[in-house]
């Protein structure tokens, strides 16, 4: 938890298969802020994977978590 709301801005991709959503925040060093870019992708009816990136100082994305979410049954 913190006192920051992080608003994203989105769109699907072209594929209409995943969600990318950006957004800036507080930076994980505790020190300014940092782009951050969470996506969603459904591949099929029963799995989606969720990932979170950062972007590094040199432009280039850093994916620091993955999610898998399955429908099971």
């Amino acid at each position: 938890m913190m006192p920051f709301m992080f608003v994203y801005d989105g769109a699907l991709d072209e594929s209409a298969t995943t969600l990318v959503l950006d957004t800036e925040g507080p930076a994980m060093t505790g020190e300014g802020t940092a782009r951050y870019r969470d996506s969603v992708t459904m591949q099929g009816d029963a799995l989606r994977i969720v990932g979170s990136e950062v972007q590094q100082p040199d432009g280039t994305w850093h994916r620091f978590m993955t999610g898998r979410y399955e429908r099971i049954g």
